[in-house]
């Protein structure tokens, strides 16, 4: 079975029940409140203006038996399948350690670290409406001889996934090595049936982390002891493209290999083929400071050697993203208040021309009192380029909460300073994880403690929007305009591309694209569609059916004598 060539249709019709009565509420909406412990979440888009959660689950009967679950939330708050999630893996075994990417069609795939063959790692392709596609119990992505663990994944723009993990099977010789397979929409393997070599140096490759290159490959960064004896563990990085070839070197390049260790790593797309590099240097065992680099497409270190300094500060768990211009923006823990435990949040954004702010150790984001703890920041790109978010665990209140704040490329924040509260809910809340709207806000869930004692956590999400306000509390949503579009996403894309609009009535309509000149690319007559959303996947394919060159293009969807434009970048 062949994705189709240009367009994939889905229509998404909310029944009046659904949006009768939105459902986010004040402090979080349950997403599992299922016995035992749930943790260890993960959360991508449904192209929608929902999201997929997944997490670790132990209410089975058989002690020590975590298995994998997961549950679909959309745009106002509703659950989408079975109460407390479905099961995508409850093997007799253990399972742990989830990752999860799109698929692109408003379902996910799921990766995790399963103990029913001496430790493997598997994988599951849940569709929108929570449906297995796949080999019920997971499709084996690996499980040579020795252990696999420590996977993670990135799509891999077809509708597939990459999947990369610390292996043993060499551990002899090498000990610990990295290794990566690429799946296809199908679960079928691409790459060698053992998987494709990141790295089997003689020493210990550890806690890999990726990033799409933007071209159906991979690009990864991991812990690297083959300098230990003189000079600490360093960071070394690999591109596989999407036919398995490793384009930077046998065993990686170096990212930073200085006299002291490296580790606590963060990479993100540059947007231009490259990756950009954060991570955190120690001395007799102790940070000493946060450093950001930039690598090209071919493997190069665009700034200084061994990593531009951030801070020299106790600093730890940096995360970064792209500026949208090339350049990055990092924020990190901080310890430098002299208040014991007193843990704050900075950041700094650093391009080719150097600081842009945050250059005299990086610019406070959150010093309030007590511990913040950062989380993975992430772009909001809807109407409103170059804005980033950033959500952490914060005990300013005495139990844990959860709080967020919004800045833009600047640094200037939107909402109040210190944030606004996502949740302040009873006992402790924790560990949030964040995906973007498609509407200039984000959703958030995290693990819950306001109904069980302090082993046993919960899932809770919350939508928040552009301007720190819990979103989906009214009795109905905004009335709809004759047509409405969103960007479409990823921008920029190789591969395929979603454009999703909003109809208020059924209508004839029209999808055009145009290149930077004007001129035609592609005409599709859709028919008349009824009112709700609608989403369409574009590969990148002019009327006849030709691959269109890298560049910048328009679409413009026409319904019921209403047009809206939309633009978007081709990379090749």
């Amino acid at each position: 079975m062949k994705l189709p060539r240009l367009f994939l249709l889905t229509i998404s019709l909310c029944s009046a029940s659904s949006i009768a009565h939105a459902q986010w509420v004040a402090n979080g909406t349950a997403i599992c409140t299922a016995l035992d412990h749930q943790n260890t979440l993960r959360m991508v888009p449904d192209g929608q203006g929902g999201a997929i959660i997944v997490w670790v689950d132990y209410r089975s009967p058989t002690p020590n038996n975590p298995d994998i679950y997961a549950q679909r939330v959309n745009k106002w708050g509703f659950v989408q399948w079975a109460a407390n999630g479905i099961a995508v893996c409850s093997d007799p075994s253990q399972q742990g350690n989830p990752e999860a990417v799109s698929d692109g069609l408003g379902g996910a795939i799921v990766v995790w670290q399963d103990g029913r063959i001496d430790g493997g790692i598997y994988a599951q392709r849940v569709d929108a409406n929570g449906n297995a596609l796949w080999t019920s119990g997971g499709v084996i992505v690996n499980n040579e001889v020795g252990l696999q663990q420590n996977a993670k994944a990135v799509s891999d723009g077809a509708g597939g996934a990459i999947v990369v993990w610390e292996d043993s099977r060499n551990f002899a010789t090498s000990s610990w090595d990295v290794y990566a397979q690429r799946i296809d929409y199908n679960g079928q393997k691409l790459w060698t049936p053992a998987g494709m070599v990141v790295c089997t140096h003689a020493a210990a490759q550890t806690q890999p982390v990726t990033v799409s290159d933007g071209q159906q490959g991979v690009i990864v960064m991991w812990d690297d002891q083959r300098n230990m004896a003189t000079q600490g563990e360093d960071q070394y990085i690999q591109r596989l493209n999407g036919a398995s070839l490793a384009l930077w070197g046998p065993d990686g390049v170096p990212v930073a290999a200085s006299p002291a260790s490296e580790s606590f790593s963060s990479v993100a797309s540059d947007g231009f083929g490259g990756v950009l590099c954060a991570w955190v240097r120690q001395s007799a065992g102790t940070s000493v400071g946060t450093y950001v680099q930039r690598v090209n497409s071919s493997g190069a270190a665009q700034w200084a050697a061994n990593g531009q300094m951030l801070c020299n500060t106790v600093s730890y768990f940096p995360a970064v993203i792209d500026d949208e211009l090339g350049g990055a923006i990092v924020a990190w823990d901080d310890f430098r208040s002299p208040t014991f435990d007193n843990v704050d949040l900075y950041a700094a954004r650093y391009t080719d021309a150097g600081f842009e702010w945050g250059g005299s150790n990086g610019q406070v984001i959150v010093d309030a009192p007590t511990r913040q703890s950062a989380q993975p920041i992430i772009p909001l790109i809807h109407n409103a380029p170059g804005q980033w978010m950033i959500a952490w665990t914060d005990s300013r209140n005495g139990a844990t909460d959860i709080y967020a704040h919004l800045h833009d490329i600047d640094s200037n924040p939107f909402w109040q300073n210190d944030g606004v509260p996502v949740t302040q809910a009873a006992d402790d809340q924790s560990n949030p994880v964040m995906v973007p709207d498609g509407a200039g806000g984000a959703l958030i869930a995290w693990e819950d403690r306001r109904t069980h004692d302090v082993t046993d956590t919960d899932v809770y999400a919350i939508r928040i929007d552009g301007n720190g306000a819990i979103t989906g509390v009214r009795d109905t949503p905004p009335a709809a305009s004759a047509l409405r579009i969103d960007p479409n996403v990823p921008n920029p894309f190789n591969g395929f591309t979603k454009i999703r609009f909003d109809l208020a009535s059924a209508s004839r309509t029209t999808l055009e694209i145009f290149d930077v000149a004007g001129r035609r690319m592609l005409t599709k007559e859709l028919g008349s569609l009824g009112a709700g959303s609608h989403m369409f996947s574009f590969d990148g394919r002019d009327n006849r059916g030709r691959s269109l060159p890298s560049g910048e293009y328009f679409y413009r969807v026409t319904a019921a004598g209403t047009a809206r434009s939309g633009k978007f970048v081709l990379t090749r």
